[in-house]
């Protein structure tokens, strides 16, 4: 009897110490909880920063301002999509005493159109010219261009330099020439004459060459 009364009570304090710590727990630090969230993507407000690798996908949101910092010793390049490249041509022009030489172009005429763009202006930017004299105390003292631009007729004159006389077959001839930079500009449709100018020559010829660009639009 006495020992039946002694293990109710070693049941009872048993049971009584597990409710206690139960009601402890209950109290203190809750047990983390697993949590599922069905409502993806969750939007996160304030500082976010992120660790570890791998992608991120960001959406352009408005207008975006893009800083450049290339310095002039690495300038972005650029391109002017509206402007039609210039396109290059030279021609090549006689003035001789002698029979025509078909080598040479007769005339000069600025076309309307290159290709499908149409011209703005020929702009001549280099002209050379060899020119020889006979007889050799007499010389040629320049070149001519006569170019029209917006209606109005120009000359423009070359001089040559003092050149150098030679024998040929019996015959002194003087033999000058120029080399010139320049910037002239000739409308489209409209014709660019040339010639020389000259004292006492009997007899010569000169060859002169022009080279520049066609600005198109």
């Amino acid at each position: 009897m006495k020992q039946s009364s002694k293990c109710r009570l070693i049941a009872s304090a048993t049971a009584l110490a597990l409710v206690s710590a139960a009601t402890a727990m209950a109290a203190g630090t809750p047990v983390p909880l697993g949590v599922n969230v069905v409502n993806t993507p969750l939007p996160v407000t304030g500082s976010v920063s992120l660790s570890g690798s791998g992608n991120v996908s960001a959406a352009q949101s408005g207008n975006w301002s893009v800083g450049i910092n290339n310095g002039a010793a690495n300038p972005v390049p650029v391109r002017n999509v509206e402007q039609v490249p210039d396109v290059p041509f030279q021609f090549h022009v006689c003035i001789s005493s002698d029979a025509p030489d078909f080598s040479c172009a007769t005339r000069i005429i600025v076309p309307a159109t290159v290709g499908d763009s149409q011209v703005r202006h020929m702009t001549i930017e280099h002209v050379t010219a060899s020119c020889t004299a006979q007889p050799s105390t007499e010389a040629n003292l320049g070149v001519q261009l006569v170019t029209t631009l917006g209606g109005t007729i120009v000359t423009h004159a070359f001089p040559l330099n003092a050149g150098t006389v030679s024998n040929v077959l019996g015959t002194l001839e003087r033999d000058q020439g120029l080399a010139q930079v320049t910037r002239l500009y000739a409308d489209p449709g409209t014709e660019v004459f040339y010639g020389s100018s000259s004292t006492g020559i009997t007899g010569g010829r000169c060859d002169i060459t022009i080279s520049g660009v066609y600005a198109l639009q």
